[in-house]
């Protein structure tokens, strides 16, 4: 770290009169600057290959923290919460109020009401005997009452999942020539589907559901919508000649045959892209530049402010990511906050220096995380979106939500302004 003084320089400025005479006047000015203090740019803390490796794996798998609940806990109490994590029954049960149980009634029998006319028809979409859709549409929920963790969720069979059952089945055997061999087809079927969404679930896998933008799915309820309409109007209109032959699975052997390689290298990129880096800024002090906390130890935290930065677009692939992370680290400021018996967590800053581009899902995550803010009494601002993400935000409305004093130039100048304002309020 160095200290460059610049005292007595001199600056020519040359001005030409108005008759464009060659007469030059030179205009000598003495100039006071005030010593500039220069930064050297840190190299981040070395780590070793496993380190490395070990942040890497939590960040793709765990990026909510979900193990966070078991720190500095006895071996009984991390017994108790384990039992809850995968049996999130015995958490709610022992907080269930009664007042509760007539609207689950009211609620569990309209949904029952709907489950079985549509479990009866799901099951003629694959082809199987109506009491079979009785039975998907009736045992899934109880189990899931005892290891679901989402009061809001209906499970039960899916339009699409029947129809491809159906017609994968059909180019096997007929359910009318053989039924037995159908049914147990369709049982192992059913098993491996199971399998696969149980291994999925075990080995924390649910990012792969990220890179489905809500247009694809939007899409894709639309086309599951049509799909089934065409499906009714052979026994609504009496039509019997249907084809029966399905050419996906051909067509996605030919298109992936012999690419492991290639394969290899996207599932890097995508893991790239949809896990960014995120950072927590400090002040570098006597200067108004605001940067890592990990790579610049002087940096100084602000009592009262998180500031978090993005590092990458914020897009449908990585805004489920990014939200999570996000609240995982304003939980654990305000953990350390309680800890250091420093001052309450009040506001978060979102750098935004580094986001290039931003589309409806994530400006939708940003909306999202402001509402899940507000709702714990801190505040949200953006610093420094660049051009184009600006115009987004200006036409999808969001910057009304955020208010007038939601948006800033830079770190800061929000972190000046904020903390003058709470100054004046009495």
């Amino acid at each position: 770290m160095g200290v460059n003084s610049y005292s007595n320089s001199r600056v020519e400025h040359l001005a030409c009169n108005n008759n464009g005479s060659n007469n030059n006047m030179k205009i000598q000015a003495e100039i006071q600057m005030p010593p500039l203090e220069i930064h050297k740019v840190r190299l981040p803390p070395e780590r070793t290959t496993l380190q490395k490796l070990r942040h890497r794996l939590s960040e793709i798998f765990f990026p909510d923290d979900p193990l966070h609940r078991f720190k500095n806990q006895t071996c009984l109490m991390k017994l108790l919460l384990a039992l809850q994590y995968f049996f999130p029954i015995f958490q709610w049960a022992p907080h269930y109020n009664l007042s509760l149980l007539r609207s689950d009634i009211i609620s569990g029998l309209t949904i029952a009401s709907l489950a079985i006319p549509q479990g009866i028809s799901y099951a003629k979409f694959a082809n199987l005997p109506p009491i079979l859709g009785l039975y998907s549409s009736f045992v899934p929920p109880l189990i899931y009452s005892l290891l679901g963790s989402s009061r809001h969720l209906g499970v039960g069979p899916v339009s699409i999942a029947s129809l491809v059952m159906g017609s994968m089945l059909s180019e096997t055997v007929s359910f009318s020539q053989d039924p037995i061999l159908y049914l147990k087809l369709a049982f192992t079927a059913t098993f491996f589907a199971g399998l696969f969404q149980s291994s999925l679930g075990i080995l924390r896998l649910g990012f792969v559901i990220d890179f489905l933008s809500k247009a694809t799915l939007v899409g894709f309820m639309a086309g599951a919508a049509i799909i089934v309409s065409l499906q009714q109007l052979k026994g609504l209109l009496g039509i019997v000649h249907f084809t029966n032959k399905m050419q996906i699975t051909p067509v996605l052997i030919s298109v992936f045959k012999q690419r492991d390689e290639v394969a290899i290298s996207v599932f890097k990129i995508l893991l790239h892209v949809s896990r960014p880096n995120t950072l927590v800024l400090g002040n570098i002090p006597g200067t108004p530049i605001f940067h890592s906390l990990n790579q610049y130890r002087e940096a100084l935290r602000i009592p009262s402010f998180v500031i978090l930065a993005v590092e990458s677009p914020i897009y449908f692939a990585n805004s489920t990511y990014l939200q999570e992370r996000i609240l995982r680290w304003v939980r654990e400021e305000e953990e350390r906050v309680k800890a250091n018996n420093e001052s309450t967590l009040k506001c978060i800053i979102l750098d935004m220096t580094a986001v290039t581009a931003i589309d409806t899902s994530g400006i939708d995550t940003l909306y999202e995380l402001r509402k899940v803010l507000d709702k714990r009494s801190l505040q949200l601002v953006l610093a420094n979106p660049v051009g184009n993400v600006m115009e987004k935000l200006h036409q999808s409305n969001i910057l009304d939500s955020f208010g007038l004093k939601g948006v800033y130039l830079s770190v800061g100048e929000a972190v000046a302004d904020i903390s003058s304002s709470w100054k004046a309020q009495p």
